[in-house]
C-alpha cells in the first residue's frame, strides 16, 4: 500500500451509507503509522479518532445492525485503539465513554469474539486514559471513579465484566481496592456454580489473593464453607479454582495449606474435601519435599482409600500418587496402603 490520504478515504466514508459497505479499503489498518492521525477534513482534527472510530462506535450501537456488521465493528474498534495505543494518542474524553457504553452493550453479546473485543477495547480505553489524564497521575479523576463505579455495580456478571474487573485492577488498584469487602468477595465465591463463568471468576479470585484484595483469611473462611458444603460446585472449585491457585507462585501451597488446617479443624471435615486440598498443595508451585504424610494420618488415608463412595476412593488414589518430583520412589506406608 502506498501513502495514505485520509482526505481521501473520509470522503469514501461521507459516500458509504455505512462503514462496513465494502466501498472502502480497510487494509490501510493493517501498519500503525502517525499519518493515520492527520485532519482529513475541515470537520474532523483527526481521521482514525474523530472520523473512522467515532463512526464505527455510533454505528454499531445502532439495534438494526446485523451480526456480520458487529462483527466487523468491533474487530475495527479493537485494531483502532491498539494502534492509538502503539502510536501514544490521547482520545478525546466524548468518544472514551462512548467506546465504554459499547463495551459494556456488547460484553454479554452472543458471539464470543465480539464479546472478547469488547472487553479490550474497555481495557485500551482505560489504559489510554490512565496514559494521558494529568490528574490520575497522583490519584483518579472523577470519570475513571466513575468507570469503576458502574463496573462493579453492573447488574450483568458475565466472564467479560469479571475480565474488565481484572484489567481496571492491574491498571488503578488503589481504584478497585475498596470494592472488594468481605460481602462483594463472598459473592465472588458463591457464582462458581455458574460454569459459564468459572474460568474468569477463577481469574479475578487468584487476582484478589495475589495482590491483597481482601485478606487470605476472608478468602479462606469463605472457600471452606463452600468446599465442605454438599452443594459444593465441583467443576468451578476442583477442576479451576484450585488447580489455578496451585499454580500460582504468589498464591500456591503457602494458602493451601492454610486453606487446609482451616478444613480439618472443622467439626465435622469433608474427606472429599481434605484429599482434594491436599493435592493441590501438594502439587502447587514452589512445593519441594511436601507429601501427604505431611498432611493427613495415615489412618485417615486409609479410611479413605476403603471409603464407600467413589468420589472419595478416587480422591484418595490421585493423592496417594502425586508428587512434585514424580520420579522419586513410594514411601513404604504409601505401598502398604
Amino acid at each position: 500500500m502506498g501513502v495514505i490520504d485520509p482526505s481521501l478515504i473520509c470522503e469514501a466514508l461521507g459516500r458509504a451509507e455505512t462503514v462496513n459497505d465494502h466501498s472502502v479499503d480497510f487494509g490501510f489498518l493493517r501498519r500503525s503509522t502517525p499519518s493515520l492521525f492527520a485532519s482529513c477534513c475541515p470537520s474532523h482534527s483527526s481521521f482514525l479518532l474523530d472520523c473512522l472510530l467515532a463512526r464505527l462506535v455510533k454505528e454499531v450501537d445502532e439495534a438494526s445492525r446485523s451480526t456480520a456488521h458487529i462483527l466487523f465493528s468491533s474487530s475495527t474498534i479493537k485494531r483502532i485503539l491498539l494502534i492509538s495505543r502503539e502510536q501514544h494518542r490521547r482520545l478525546p474524553p466524548s468518544l472514551a465513554s462512548s467506546i465504554l457504553l459499547y463495551a459494556h452493550k456488547f460484553w454479554d453479546f452472543v458471539v464470543d469474539v465480539v464479546s472478547y473485543d469488547a472487553t479490550e477495547a474497555f481495557s485500551l480505553t482505560v489504559l489510554s486514559h490512565l496514559e494521558h489524564c494529568p490528574e490520575c497521575q497522583s490519584s483518579p479523576c472523577e470519570w475513571l471513579r466513575e468507570v469503576a463505579r458502574q463496573l462493579f455495580s453492573s447488574d450483568s456478571r458475565c466472564k467479560a465484566v469479571y475480565k474488565c474487573m481484572i484489567s481496571l485492577m492491574r491498571a488503578c488498584p488503589s481504584l478497585c481496592r475498596p470494592y472488594f469487602d468481605p460481602s462483594f468477595i463472598r459473592s465472588l465465591y458463591a457464582s462458581l456454580s455458574n460454569t459459564a463463568i468459572g474460568a474468569a471468576l477463577t481469574d479475578l479470585l487468584c487476582e484478589c489473593l495475589s495482590n491483597g484484595y481482601g485478606s487470605w483469611q476472608e478468602h479462606i473462611d469463605c472457600l471452606s464453607t463452600l468446599i465442605s458444603s454438599p452443594s459444593t460446585p465441583r467443576a468451578g472449585i476442583y477442576e479451576r479454582l484450585l488447580p489455578g491457585m496451585a499454580r500460582s507462585a504468589q498464591i500456591g501451597a503457602p494458602f493451601l495449606q492454610l486453606l487446609l488446617k482451616k478444613i480439618q479443624d472443622a467439626p465435622l471435615p469433608s474427606l472429599e474435601a481434605v484429599l482434594s486440598v491436599s493435592r493441590f498443595a501438594i502439587s502447587a508451585v514452589g512445593t519441594e519435599r511436601l507429601s501427604w504424610h505431611g498432611l493427613i494420618p495415615v489412618e485417615e488415608m486409609t479410611r479413605a482409600v476403603l471409603h464407600v463412595d467413589t468420589q472419595v476412593r478416587f480422591s484418595a488414589w490421585s493423592l496417594l500418587i502425586e508428587h512434585p518430583k514424580k520420579t522419586d520412589p513410594f514411601f513404604e506406608s504409601t505401598i502398604k496402603i
